[in-house]
């Protein structure tokens, strides 16, 4: 799950509800036991964690995509770094090597 990138808190809550399921139920086979993670990920998704009640996504006109030459001290040849910075950091992300 870690690879699926969901992230370790996520993992860990989807691991804690799957051991309390596996106690509660006395899963079987291998395949009850694909059932209950199916489930438990499904309802992971449906419940609102109490820390994005009243989470607002920050307004789009504060932010600046910024795409910046870099140069390989090797080669000499360039590559491009692209970002999406805050509107106050953009000068700082420009000129961080």
């Amino acid at each position: 799950m870690i690879g699926a990138d969901v992230g370790v808190d996520t993992t860990l809550a989807i691991i804690e509800r799957i051991q309390y399921r596996v106690k509660k139920d006395k899963y079987v086979s291998t395949s009850e036991l694909n059932q209950i993670l199916y489930q438990e990920i499904a309802n992971l998704l449906i419940d609102t964690p109490q820390d994005l009640i009243g989470f607002q996504v920050p307004e789009a006109k504060n932010w600046t995509k910024v795409i910046k030459a870099v140069r390989s001290p090797k080669t000499g040849a360039y590559t491009f770094k692209e970002s999406i910075v805050y509107k106050d950091n953009v000068k700082e992300f420009l000129a961080a090597k």
